[in-house]
């Protein structure tokens, strides 16, 4: 038996249910991929995040996905793997994604007012669905964000790339010398 409580709310939680049907008008919007950075010499600061200017996510299986697809209830691609734990949090505590207290894990660099998520998929998931369902402002508070011009987004962009190059070039060697890459 758990010991966690049930907080009352007067919000909608049964977001999947609300979501199919009634689809909120982003549900098909789809999000792109980007890589991950090397460090940016530049400090995270606290502030609000727009959930409806973020553009783009981390992880790679997930380019090209709409908000639906993400969220199981629209599309052919594959729900987050974990994304029913998120909405049982989120039916737990929902005042989460309106308290004005600090969310550890959850990241976004800025660039010229889109927003680039690198960590907490889930939660930008669920709580953009949650706000939006229930008439709210799709607004976070007290988010990690890495603000950057264009140039350092593109220039931090390449870096991973080539890092990522480099990597592939060392595996393709690795398996030439040895005839199997180590797993």
């Amino acid at each position: 038996m758990n010991n966690y409580k049930l907080t009352r709310s007067p919000f909608s939680t049964d977001i999947a249910a609300m979501a199919v049907q009634m689809p909120p008008a982003f549900s098909g919007q789809k999000l792109r991929g980007h890589l991950t950075h090397p460090s940016f010499r530049k400090r995270w600061r606290y502030c609000d995040v727009d959930l409806s200017r973020v553009v783009s996510v981390e992880h790679p299986g997930h380019a090209g996905s709409t908000w639906g697809t993400l969220l199981g209830v629209t599309g052919s691609g594959s729900p987050l793997r974990n994304v029913r734990d998120a909405i049982w949090e989120l039916e737990r505590e929902p005042r989460y994604y309106l308290q004005r207290k600090r969310k550890k894990g959850w990241f976004f660099y800025e660039v010229e007012g889109d927003y680039y998520l690198e960590c907490g998929l889930h939660r930008t998931v669920v709580g953009r669905y949650f706000l939006e369902l229930n008439g709210l402002p799709p607004i976070v508070h007290r988010i990690g964000v890495m603000s950057l011009t264009a140039q350092e987004w593109v220039t931090g962009q390449q870096q991973a790339l080539e890092r990522e190059r480099g990597y592939g070039l060392l595996w393709d060697e690795m398996e030439e010398s040895e005839g199997e890459v180590p797993r």
